[in-house]
């Protein structure tokens, strides 16, 4: 192992990027805002879930 390396960390479960979209049709922008509404609202949607009943501390000791 090279010393010089840095250390192995376990991967990230999301990652965000940054960026400028440039829309050519304002169809497509407003399809991209869509999906984006609609992923955004189902990841909300799934965390309440997973809270139902639990302790948020609980739900974070067991990830």
């Amino acid at each position: 192992m090279n010393p010089r390396m840095p250390e192995a960390k376990a991967p990230k479960l999301f990652l965000g990027v940054h960026a400028c979209l440039v829309f050519l049709k304002k169809v497509d922008e407003q399809a991209v805002l869509d999906l984006m509404r609609r992923f955004s609202s189902a990841t909300r949607f799934a965390y309440q879930r997973l809270l139902e009943g639990r302790d948020r501390k609980e739900l974070k000791r067991r990830g």
